[in-house]
């Protein structure tokens, strides 16, 4: 579901008038699944939504979406590590950034919820990557910050 603000943005951009179908169609997911969602985000507030009519993001989340695709084009000329649990947790990660590295020269991020870089030898796995990321709480939470020590 935090996918579809971000799809609602780039279509609104495109076309002006989003409806359900077009977000279906983007994110390649049932239109069932796509009502349920907005259906939760007009709850919380993130969007304008009349059913059979045009969805809109609220000045707020619009500014969010705006940051999230800013951190998205930023990451995307990056190998990233994250995934849906935190990356920091595989034992092998130091492994993993030095066999990137081995086969190609874009630069390698690792998005963290920061967790675990207290402890000296995870630093030391890390250390290779070019971008170390820290993001604490949700997606809504804002800017990722870099994490103390690794620069921006």
């Amino acid at each position: 579901m935090e996918n579809h603000p971000e799809a609602i943005y780039h279509i609104v951009a495109e076309k002006q008038t989003v409806r359900a179908k077009d977000i279906a169609q983007r994110l390649d997911v049932n239109n069932s699944s796509v009502t349920m969602a907005l259906r939760t985000l007009a709850v919380k507030g993130l969007i304008n939504h009349v059913p059979y009519d045009g969805i809109t993001l609220t000045a707020e989340r619009k500014k969010v979406s705006e940051d999230v695709i800013q951190r998205h084009e930023a990451l995307r000329s990056f190998f990233t590590l994250s995934g849906s649990g935190e990356p920091t947790l595989n034992s092998g990660i130091g492994w993993i950034i030095k066999e990137i590295k081995k086969i190609s020269d874009t630069p390698v991020a690792v998005l963290t919820n920061g967790t675990h870089l207290a402890l000296k030898s995870m630093r030391g796995e890390v250390s290779r990557a070019e971008g170390i990321h820290e993001e604490c709480g949700t997606p809504d939470s804002g800017t990722p910050r870099a994490a103390p020590g690794y620069g921006a």
